[in-house]
């Protein structure tokens, strides 16, 4: 039987536009020194050809290959269904523990952290295989909801990416190569709140590089092809996975 064919292209909020180009003009405004150094040093050239990818779509104009409409247009092509922004805990919050205090609860704490906006794909299913065969399917691991803090630029940290399975919102352990960094305890505050643990493997170089100099759409799509591999020795056991990985789409 031929595979299905999903034609449907994902659906992009007006505030997920806003705050991408929003995160744009702020790593413009934090690296203008090297980018302007780029013009003359091949050293930071990287950070200049960034910037002039990125500028035309801070001005919202659109030109061909390049510009607003081609970036909602790479992203509409991936293989994600919606594209909407969610308000939840700045992951660079901390609450400083008072050592002194016995009485101090750490999860109510939590609860005064500020909220930031924070970018979210939702993927359509994914079928993770084997990066060795790609014919052998490992799991069937269903929809994620894909997280990007808005704190990104200020703090490029990939242990503040997550990507959480539909299928269990509470997920400590959510795929063979990404998991929340909980010190064993119960999910005491929001999930977005803890440091994830991540063996990207050979997508470590390029998600980073995403990261240090943003391109979401590409972000976005690295982020989907990490979840469909089954990579070779992952820290997580398929079976210490705390949802259902064994049901297919239907």
């Amino acid at each position: 039987m031929p595979p299905k064919i999903n034609l449907k292209r994902a659906n992009i909020s007006t505030e997920f536009v806003d705050l991408m180009i929003a995160l744009y003009a702020e790593w413009v405004t934090k690296n203008e020194r090297v980018i302007l150094a780029g013009k003359t040093n091949k050293g930071f050239e990287h950070f200049t050809m960034s910037a002039r990818r990125m500028l035309p779509i801070i001005k919202r104009v659109s030109d061909d290959r390049k510009g607003l409409d081609y970036e909602l247009t790479r992203l509409r092509g991936l293989p994600y269904t919606d594209f909407v922004v969610v308000m939840d805990v700045d992951p660079t919050w901390d609450p400083r523990e008072p050592e002194w205090d016995e009485d101090y609860d750490e999860a109510e704490e939590w609860k005064n952290a500020p909220r930031i906006p924070w970018l979210v794909g939702r993927t359509k299913f994914v079928t993770m295989t084997n990066y060795s065969n790609r014919n052998e399917i490992k799991g069937q691991l269903g929809h994620f909801d894909v997280y990007i803090p808005s704190s990104i630029v200020r703090s490029p940290e990939l242990s503040h990416i997550h990507m959480i399975p539909q299928r269990n919102q509470r997920s400590v352990y959510r795929h063979p190569h990404h998991y929340l960094q909980t010190d064993g305890e119960a999910i005491t505050r929001s999930p977005l709140s803890y440091r994830t643990g991540n063996c990207y493997g050979d997508y470590s170089g390029v998600i980073k590089g995403m990261v240090d100099e943003p391109d979401f759409p590409e972000l976005f799509r690295q982020l989907f092809g990490h979840l469909s591999t089954f990579g070779y020795g992952p820290p997580i056991n398929l079976s210490s996975l705390d949802y259902d990985i064994h049901t297919p789409e239907r």
